[in-house]
């Protein structure tokens, strides 16, 4: 299965979730098999994250744009949670 194939079926999995049952594209997609190169696995993932998110925001980020977007989002979860320990002590 390619990097194209991979990346539709993440990327209608991330879409199904905001759907109702009976619009869902995932039950007409293949399965994928876990083996092989999972690094392509993921990197299908990334992609399939970005058109999603870029469908919903209407932002057309490039690659590393986007994992521009998600490191900052992940700092600030950790600057979040450690300010909440912090204000418990």
């Amino acid at each position: 299965m390619d990097l194209f194939m991979k990346t539709s079926i993440f990327g209608a999995a991330l879409a199904d979730v905001y759907k109702d049952e009976e619009d869902r594209e995932l039950p007409a997609l293949p399965k994928m098999d876990l083996g092989g190169d999972f690094t392509e696995d993921l990197t299908a993932m990334l992609f399939a994250m970005r058109v999603v998110a870029g469908r919903i925001t209407h932002n057309s980020w490039d690659i590393l744009e986007f994992t521009h977007v998600l490191n900052t989002l992940a700092v600030q979860h950790l600057l979040e949670d450690k300010e909440d320990k912090d204000d418990d002590n």
